[in-house]
């Protein structure tokens, strides 16, 4: 098992009502992994985190590609991408 420290910043967090969590896992996964186990909670999760969205991923302050493999105790960072203007 491995634990994982979600935080939601911005809309996300607006969206899913909630700045962070502590998440275990029974076995070692991705993040496309992760999201897709979050997107089964259903209801504005599936929508929100829906594969369509784009969704940005840091891990341990460090952007990381979907397909990264997570590590115990990591801090996992889901975020929109930011545009300025």
């Amino acid at each position: 098992m491995m634990k994982l420290q979600m935080r939601y910043f911005a809309q996300l967090r607006e969206q899913l009502e909630v700045d962070s969590e502590a998440l275990i896992m029974e076995q070692p996964i991705a993040v496309t992994g992760l999201i897709e186990q979050l997107r089964e909670r259903g209801g504005i999760w599936a929508e929100v985190l829906a594969p369509e969205e784009r969704i940005c991923v840091a891990v341990n302050q460090e952007m990381v590609p979907m397909t990264h493999q997570l590590r115990a105790d990591a801090e996992v960072a889901l975020f929109r991408p930011v545009t300025g203007g």
